[in-house]
C-alpha cells in the first residue's frame, strides 16, 4: 500500500487519526473478527471495513485523551469501542489519535486453518471420548485461540526455554488456562492432571506446535504488534494533509481528509478531538453500507469543521487585540487563578489564548484587560480604599478593561459576571462603563452533582484577644475579627453540617449570628445530655433549612483532654431532601508531639477508641452512615490513626470518587504571623481528617479544601469538606 506522511504535528493542539482498510474474513466469529485483518487498496471513495458492524480497526492514543474519554465521556468511550480495540502507546503525543489496521497479516483460510488444527491436536488423544461424553464440545473460535495463544507463551514456551520439565503445577495452572476455550471443563482438566498425566502430557506436546503458531494471531500478541507496527507508521510516514489547515486550527475546529484508503482527522484540542470521533463514528462509520460480505465507510465531502467563536469587544476594540495584565502577588492580592480562569475561558471561546503580562513596571501595554492589584491608576484608586474581601469593581477606562476585587472570590465573580452579561452574547463593553457591587452572603460554590450533603470540619483557632505584633502590623487576630471573616467563607460554601474544633463557647452565639445575616438558619448541636462537660469546644453546626438534628451529645475524653477542650460531640441528622439518615462526630485529639511529651500517641489511639466506640454503638442503633472529621493532630500514616481504619472506617480522602484534593489544608497562622498561602506539602502531612463507615449505598464524591487568598490569616487549618451521596 502507498505509504503517505499522515500528519507533521505543528502544535501540541493537533489530533491525527490514521485508518487502513481490511478485507471481511466472514468465517470467523463477527464479535472477535477485529483481531485480524489484511489491508488492501479500496476504491477512492470508499474505505473498507470488516462484516457488517464490526470494523477490524484498533486505536491507539495517548494515555491523555484516553482518560480525557473515560473521565468526560464514558458512553463515547464504551460507543467507540464497538468499533475499534483501544490501546494505550506512551510515544503518542497528547493529542493524537491513530486508527489503523495490521500489516501482512495472514489469510483469513490460513487462520481458519490454525484455529482447526489445534482442535484437532486435542481430539487426537484417547481422551475425546470422554470428552464427547461430557457434551463439552467447544467450537473453534476465537476465544478459543486467544487463550491458546496466552496458554501457549506462559507455560508450554517458558517451560520449553529454560529447559524445565512440565511440572504439575504448570500442567494443572495451563489446563485450568484453557477452561471454556478447550473442549474440556475445569473439572475435567483437573481429573487429567490427577489421574491421566500421560495423556495431559501427550496433548500439551501435541499441540505444542499449534499453539505456538496461533500465539502471534492472540489478542494480546496482536495489540503488542499492531502497537509496535503503528509506532512505526507514526514516524516513518509521509505527509497526507497540508500545513494550512493544520497551522489555522483553532480549539474547537476540526479537519477530516482521505488519501486512497487513508483518513486523517486533525484536531486543535481535546475537546474538538471528541467531536471529530463523533462525527467520524456518526457519519463515516454508521453511515457506512454493506455490500456483499463487506462494510463500506460512508465519506461525506465536507471536510472543515470551524466552532463558534466570539466576537465580543471592549470599547469597540475586539478582545483578540487585548492582553491579560495581572498581578503574582504572594500575599494578599494575588490574581493569578482568576486571570489563568478567563484566558482559558478565551483560549475555548475565542479560539486562542491572549497575551498575557504578570505585571511588569517597564512594560508599556495598550488595550489592557488588567486583573486585580496592578499599579495602573484605576486598580491603585481602588486598592487604596482598603476594599472588602467581598466587594468588586469594573472600570472601562481609555482602551484598557479593569476587573479588580477585595480577594481572589471577588474577582473571579466579576470575571464570571463580564463572561455572562457581555463576552458569551457578543456585546461590546461601552466606553466608560462601571459597575461595583458585593458578593457578601452569597452561596457561590455548589455541591458536587449528584451529591445530597455537604459536610465540613474546621479548627478555628481559639484566640480570643489580639497581639501585640498584629495591632503593631494593622491586623487582628481576636476571635471576633476573624470568626467575622469565616462567616464569609462558610456563607459561600454552606455546608450543610459544619464540625469546629477550638471553638471558644463564648464565641458560638457571635458565628451563628453573622453566618445567618445573609437569610442562612444555622443552628449549634452542642447541648451536654449528661452534664459531664461544662463547655464545649468541639461543637457542630448545621443548616436547619436542609437537614434536621434528631438526637445529639458530647463528651470530654478520659485521656489527656487538655482542660476539657480534647473532646467530641456528635449529631444524628436527616436530610430534608433524600429523607436519608447521618451521623456526624466532631472531634479534637490531644496535640502533643512523642518527643515533647511522652505516650502522646498512646493517648490519640485512646481517644480515637472513645469515638469509634460511641461511633459504634450509633451505627448498630440508627444503622446509617457515620462520619468522624475533626482535627487529629496526626497524619494518616501515623499509627494511632490506624486505629481508626482498624475499626472498620474508611479514609474520605482515600475513597472520593470524583476528587479529592491533595493538599495539607494548612497556613502559618498564629499569635506572632500569618501567610497567605496554604503551605505546600500535600496530604500526606495533613492532620485534618474525615473518615466514613457503614456508606453502604452512598459515596463520597469529592474532598477538598476552602482556600481563598484572605483565609490564610484567619486560622492554621483551611476549612476540609466532603460532598456526600447517601443514597
Amino acid at each position: 500500500m502507498l505509504r503517505k506522511r499522515i500528519f507533521q504535528l505543528l502544535t501540541c493542539a493537533a489530533v491525527s487519526c490514521l485508518m487502513a482498510s481490511a478485507v471481511s474474513c466472514s468465517a470467523l466469529e463477527k464479535n472477535y473478527a477485529d483481531n485480524f485483518a489484511q489491508e488492501t487498496v479500496s476504491p477512492s471513495d470508499h474505505v473498507v471495513l470488516l462484516d457488517n458492524d464490526a470494523p477490524i480497526l484498533s486505536m491507539i492514543v495517548s494515555d491523555e485523551l484516553l482518560t480525557n474519554m473515560r473521565t468526560n465521556g464514558l458512553n463515547k468511550l464504551q460507543l467507540l469501542q464497538k468499533y475499534f480495540n483501544l490501546m494505550v502507546n506512551e510515544e503518542i503525543e497528547e493529542n493524537v489519535v491513530y486508527i489503523r489496521t495490521l500489516n501482512n497479516v495472514t489469510s483469513p483460510s490460513d487462520c481458519d486453518q490454525r484455529l482447526i488444527s489445534v482442535e484437532e491436536y486435542m481430539r487426537e488423544t484417547d481422551l475425546s471420548a470422554e470428552h464427547e461424553k461430557n457434551s463439552r464440545i467447544v467450537k473453534a473460535s476465537v476465544p478459543l485461540l486467544d487463550q491458546a495463544a496466552v496458554f501457549g507463551r506462559d507455560a508450554v514456551e517458558a517451560s520449553a526455554s529454560e529447559k524445565k520439565p512440565l511440572t504439575d503445577s504448570i500442567l494443572n495452572g495451563s489446563l485450568l488456562a484453557l477452561d471454556g476455550a478447550s473442549p474440556y471443563s475445569e473439572e475435567i482438566a483437573r481429573q487429567m492432571v490427577a489421574d491421566r498425566k500421560a495423556a495431559v502430557a501427550k496433548i500439551l506436546s501435541k499441540a505444542k506446535t499449534a499453539l505456538r503458531e496461533a500465539a502471534p494471531y492472540g489478542k494480546t500478541a496482536y495489540e503488542e504488534i499492531l502497537a509496535r507496527q503503528t509506532a512505526a507508521s507514526y514516524r516513518t510516514s509521509s505527509e497526507l494533509l497540508s500545513e494550512g489547515p493544520m497551522r489555522s486550527l483553532k480549539y474547537k475546529d476540526y479537519y477530516i481528509s482521505s488519501d486512497e484508503n487513508e483518513i486523517a482527522i486533525v484536531c486543535g484540542s481535546l475537546d474538538s478531538a471528541q467531536e471529530a470521533l463523533d462525527y467520524f463514528r456518526t457519519e463515516y462509520i454508521e453511515s457506512g453500507k454493506i455490500d456483499g460480505s463487506r462494510y463500506l465507510i460512508n465519506e461525506p465531502k465536507t471536510e472543515a469543521h470551524e466552532g463558534q467563536y466570539l466576537n465580543a469587544k471592549v470599547s469597540g476594540k475586539s478582545l483578540n487585540e487585548y492582553t491579560i495584565v495581572y498581578s503574582k502577588d504572594s500575599q494578599y492580592y494575588d490574581s493569578e487563578q482568576p486571570a489563568d480562569y478567563l484566558n482559558d475561558y478565551f483560549l475555548k471561546n475565542l479560539g486562542r489564548k491572549l497575551n498575557v503580562n504578570n505585571y511588569n513596571y517597564t512594560s508599556v501595554l495598550n488595550q489592557k484587560l488588567v486583573i486585580g492589584k496592578v499599579p495602573y491608576t484605576v486598580s491603585t484608586d481602588y486598592y487604596n480604599q482598603s476594599p472588602d474581601i467581598c466587594s468588586y469593581q469594573i472600570d472601562q477606562e481609555s482602551d484598557d478593561l479593569y476587573i479588580l476585587g477585595g480577594s481572589d472570590w471577588a474577582i473571579q465573580y466579576a470575571v464570571d459576571y463580564m463572561i455572562d452579561e457581555y463576552f458569551s452574547q457578543d456585546k461590546n463593553v461601552p466606553k466608560n462603563f462601571h459597575k461595583s457591587g458585593s458578593i457578601y452572603g452569597m452561596y457561590l460554590f455548589d455541591k458536587y452533582d449528584g451529591s445530597d450533603v455537604r459536610i465540613m470540619t474546621n479548627n478555628v483557632w481559639d484566640k480570643p484577644c489580639n497581639t501585640a505584633v498584629w495591632e503593631e502590623s494593622g491586623e487582628n487576630c481576636s476571635n471576633n475579627a476573624r470568626l467575622k471573616e469565616m462567616a464569609k467563607a462558610y456563607m459561600a460554601y454552606n455546608p450543610d453540617v459544619l464540625a469546629l474544633q477550638e471553638m471558644n463557647h463564648y464565641f458560638i452565639n457571635y458565628l451563628i449570628e453573622k453566618v445567618n445575616e445573609s437569610g442562612r438558619n444555622y443552628k449549634v448541636a452542642d447541648r451536654i445530655a449528661n452534664g459531664n462537660i461544662y463547655r464545649n469546644c468541639t461543637p457542630i453546626l448545621y443548616n436547619a433549612d436542609t437537614v434536621e438534628l434528631l438526637e445529639s451529645d458530647a463528651h470530654v475524653f478520659r485521656y489527656a483532654s487538655n482542660a476539657n477542650s480534647k473532646s467530641y460531640t456528635w449529631g444524628y441528622f436527616k436530610d430534608k431532601k433524600s429523607g436519608e439518615d447521618f451521623i456526624v462526630f466532631s472531634t479534637h485529639l490531644w496535640w502533643q508531639k512523642d518527643k515533647n511529651y511522652p505516650k502522646s500517641s498512646y493517648y490519640r489511639e485512646k481517644q480515637i477508641e472513645e469515638v469509634c466506640t460511641k461511633a459504634d454503638e450509633l451505627i448498630a442503633k440508627y444503622n446509617c452512615p457515620c462520619f468522624i472529621m475533626g482535627d487529629f493532630n496526626c497524619t494518616a500514616s501515623a499509627q494511632e490513626y490506624g486505629t481508626l481504619t482498624a475499626m472498620g472506617y474508611d479514609d474520605c480522602h482515600t475513597i472520593a470518587t470524583q476528587y479529592a484534593e491533595d493538599a495539607s489544608g494548612r497556613y502559618v497562622c498564629n499569635g506572632r504571623a500569618f501567610s497567605y498561602k496554604p503551605n505546600d506539602a500535600t496530604y500526606r502531612k495533613s492532620i485534618d481528617h474525615i473518615a466514613a463507615k457503614n456508606l453502604t449505598q452512598g459515596e463520597v464524591l469529592s474532598y477538598d479544601y476552602v482556600t481563598p487568598n484572605f483565609y490564610g490569616k484567619l486560622s492554621d487549618h483551611a476549612p476540609l469538606y466532603v460532598d456526600v451521596k447517601l443514597d
